[in-house]
């Protein structure tokens, strides 16, 4: 009797990167979309590598990354397994990160479907999204060829890439693609809709060996760079090297358009890839006359206005109509709604005059002569003082990050906010917004928590000296509750 054969198992990779331009100034080039808080308390990156938890089987979820990203990614998402962070030496788009990836997955997983997505789009039904891609994987581990994920247009959105299924293809759930479509005027926008053209999500399903054989094919010096690199385990080597050396090449037009016997699934949920400052227009919480303020911000006699407040400032909108106004640390920007979308334009500009340190990102990274950095899952603490009878820090808190619920048994603190914006939970109470010039006094015995908001937090603290007197109460990052001795005498001065 022949015995049945095995299902290959469901693996996510998440692809997280960017750089960092279609939200600036609030995104940076070291801190792209997916690492912010646009739409949440959470990242879109925690909200992707949730959905992925979804879609994997046992949690399989891998996330690949460029290395300047590395530890963030491990601070967004700390129960990510060690070796499912799979670290590119440099960003070189979708397709090489990809194929590093899938020949990861290969070597660790065996026989799989992996399903790709990206980190920073948005999703309002998590478990259709991971039904749809469940589906996916299924008919591409029976194919053998890619799967994509498609989406059933809302409008005639001129910046999506269109899927044109097969008509009648007599498949139950998915078809053959047709024709792919990138960003087609109005006009033919809203003809494909009438075709029953569908949003490319930009989550396909594949199975490893199948993708690195096409990337053999059609991108042969990829695959080259992408299995020296996995063998090596993503040490520095030749493989690294010959990976930096590649051309960025992205996975939909170096591969997916050209693919034989791609397919697409329908899915019935609804998506938006969080393009721009006009995403949150339709996807935040408007007024009756379409405003949406994030932030310390007012509209006043506005329409179809965001204002988004990230610096703790507050910002005043008057009598505007169809603009974004964002406030940040170093940067302001204002730009009609019509053109929020033609951002990389000002940064090409800023770039041209001589402006292009406003791409990264503002604050914190700086580090006083002898001071010593203490890394946390939040951030960083650095610490300019230690004496016998107070010590000095400088807390960095990363957007969307926030320090444990904790109280002090002796030890008697004072935090003074010098950048950014965010909230402060003492006692029982509600979060109180904080901002640049907020003061918080903790004598002992007082629950607190500092929480960033989405341009980070960077305050001062100083406090008597009893270094080790933390009980953490509730900690979002899994460390052991109770009585933290963060700091051993034996490695206070190292340097």
């Amino acid at each position: 009797m022949a015995l049945a054969r095995r299902r290959p198992t469901t693996v996510a990779i998440v692809l997280a990167g960017g750089r960092g331009e279609r939200f600036w100034p609030r995104s940076r080039a070291d801190l792209p979309k997916p690492f912010l808080p646009l739409l949440g308390e959470r990242s879109l990156l925690q909200e992707a590598y949730a959905r992925a938890r979804m879609v994997a089987d046992g949690g399989a979820v891998f996330v690949v990354t460029a290395r300047a990203f590395a530890a963030r990614v491990r601070r967004h998402l700390p129960d990510l397994e060690p070796d499912h962070l799979v670290v590119e030496p440099v960003g070189r788009d979708t397709a090489p990160a990809l194929a590093l990836a899938m020949a990861t997955v290969r070597a660790r997983v065996g026989e799989a479907v992996a399903v790709a997505l990206p980190a920073d789009h948005w999703v309002d039904d998590a478990a259709a999204f991971a039904a749809a891609c469940r589906r996916a994987a299924a008919v591409a581990a029976r194919t053998g060829g890619p799967v994509l994920l498609g989406v059933r247009p809302t409008r005639p959105e001129t910046a999506y890439g269109y899927i044109l299924p097969a008509r009648a293809s007599g498949r139950a759930g998915w078809a053959p693609v047709s024709a792919f479509r990138e960003k087609p005027p109005a006009a033919e926008a809203l003809r494909l809709m009438r075709e029953g053209a569908l949003w490319n999500a930009g989550v396909f399903a594949w199975r490893p060996e199948a993708y690195l054989e096409a990337v053999h094919r059609r991108l042969p010096a990829v695959a080259r760079a992408a299995e020296a690199l996995a063998a090596a385990g993503g040490r520095r080597g030749e493989g690294a090297r010959a990976f930096a050396a590649l051309e960025p090449v992205s996975v939909d037009h170096g591969l997916l358009e050209g693919a034989e016997g791609t397919c697409v699934v329908p899915g019935r949920f609804g998506w938006d890839d969080v393009g721009g400052w006009g995403a949150l227009a339709r996807l935040g919480d408007a007024d009756a006359q379409a405003n949406v303020v994030r932030g310390r911000a007012l509209a006043l006699e506005c329409e179809n206005v965001t204002v988004d407040s990230g610096a703790g400032r507050l910002v005043v909108a008057f009598g505007l109509r169809d603009a974004v106004v964002v406030d940040s640390a170093d940067v302001v920007l204002v730009v009609a709604r019509e053109r929020a979308g033609d951002l990389k334009r000002v940064t090409a500009a800023l770039r041209e005059r001589g402006l292009g340190s406003y791409l990264a990102r503002t604050g914190g990274a700086y580090t006083p002569e002898g001071a010593r950095v203490v890394p946390k899952p939040w951030g960083r603490e650095v610490w300019w003082a230690e004496t016998e009878r107070y010590l000095g820090k400088l807390l960095e808190v990363e957007p969307g990050q926030a320090l444990s619920l904790q109280y002090h048994r002796e030890k008697r603190e004072t935090i003074l906010v010098l950048s950014g914006a965010g909230r402060v939970t003492l006692g029982g109470g509600p979060p109180v917004p904080i901002g640049p010039g907020s003061r918080v006094d903790l004598p002992p015995g007082t629950v607190h928590r500092l929480e960033a908001g989405a341009d980070g937090l960077t305050a001062v603290e100083v406090s008597t000296p009893e270094a080790d007197d933390v009980v953490r109460l509730e900690d979002r990052y899994r460390r052991r509750t109770g009585r933290e001795r963060a700091t051993q005498k034996a490695t206070r001065r190292s340097s």
